[in-house]
């Protein structure tokens, strides 16, 4: 019963089974195994790592995850306001998503309005979302989401 990494996911080795279905304590190098006790089903490929506790495979598990969903987020371009004009320019961008955020509801009311007169060619500017209060934490994630610039 040792705690174990597979890819991105962590866990104990309850049971291990070979590819006849019958129990194993060892496999080698490339021997097909099925292991039960892990949190979520890794990938077939991923590396495999045992370690002395449960805390430290958990900790590695998660660092693996983050660097995985960072990769996974470099990966994406990203239309940025640095970039958003070359795009419009070259007519890769149809759409442009945004979150208002603003002290008060008429504020709000006003910037949702300029940001909707907007006219580009072939550029559809698109409220996702608008509120009143400071930008938080869930604003940014929906901004990720979404692929939003957030106005505030």
């Amino acid at each position: 019963q040792d705690p174990i990494v597979v890819g991105n996911t962590f866990g104990r080795d309850r049971a291990m089974t070979n590819d006849l279905g019958r129990r194993v304590k060892v496999a080698g190098p490339s021997t097909p195994v099925s292991i039960t006790g892990l949190n979520e089903a890794p990938m077939a490929g991923d590396h495999f790592a045992v370690y002395e506790d449960e805390k430290s495979a958990r900790a590695a598990g998660e660092e693996r995850a983050k660097r995985a969903l960072m990769k996974q987020r470099q990966a994406t371009q990203r239309v940025s306001l640095e970039n958003l004009f070359d795009t419009l320019k070259a007519g890769e961008l149809k759409s442009v998503n945004v979150i208002i955020k603003a002290d008060v509801q008429g504020s709000v009311e006003a910037l949702s309005a300029s940001l909707q007169k907007i006219d580009v060619e072939g550029v559809k500017v698109t409220i996702v979302h608008s509120a009143v209060g400071a930008i938080n934490e869930s604003d940014v994630t929906l901004a990720e989401a979404s692929n939003a610039f957030i106005v505030g």
